[in-house]
């Protein structure tokens, strides 16, 4: 696996390493007991389906990533809507990896900030992205502003503790428990949040 990756970094070419074996079994030279058995050509018939399948699966993967960028492109230009149609493309072809989850939930939150109609789709995102992996503290600490821009306080409180658990120095972080402390008339709680981003 390792040395499949070092191949990957520097020739971008992921199925070279089986080909070679491919390669080197049909033209190394071999005894002629083994020139003569099965087992000289049923090898490179397996590589070659080994191959095949290898090749289809990093044919999906590829075309999922590459809506991934075109939506990074139009989320530049402030296409959300066409960024939302790419990713949701890229999760039907590939929907194993997380990241595209977790980029259309930070879109659609984008488009919640300024219009609350998208509130509710975004939080909804959030948690399947947060299912997927909750241990990015940025992705905690944006659905923790999602609920309470919903109204609920306590879930937003807790959700940002869980953020600030995770990147105990950001200040902003911090900032964000005092100030959502603060909407829970946690007094003592918001004092210590206020005194800590200042320290």
């Amino acid at each position: 696996f390792a040395a499949h990756h070092v191949v990957d970094t520097f020739l971008q070419t992921p199925n070279l390493l089986p080909a070679l074996a491919l390669i080197a079994l049909l033209v190394l030279p071999y005894p002629e007991r083994f020139l003569r058995s099965r087992q000289r050509w049923l090898i490179p018939a397996v590589i070659m389906a080994v191959l095949g399948l290898s090749a289809v699966g990093w044919g999906i993967a590829d075309a999922a990533q590459m809506l991934h960028s075109q939506a990074v492109r139009l989320a530049r230009k402030n296409d959300l809507q066409g960024a939302l149609e790419s990713l949701d493309t890229a999760i039907r072809i590939d929907p194993y990896l997380g990241i595209y989850r977790a980029q259309r939930a930070q879109y659609l939150g984008a488009l919640a900030a300024e219009d609350s109609s998208y509130l509710e789709q975004a939080l909804v995102a959030y948690q399947d992205a947060l299912s997927d992996d909750a241990s990015y503290p940025l992705l905690v600490a944006n659905y923790a502003v999602l609920l309470a821009q919903s109204g609920d306080q306590a879930a937003a409180l807790e959700a940002m503790r869980q953020a600030q658990s995770l990147q105990p120095d950001d200040p902003r972080v911090i900032l964000w428990v005092g100030d959502l402390s603060a909407a829970q008339h946690d007094e003592a709680g918001a004092l210590e949040a206020y005194v800590r981003a200042l320290g």
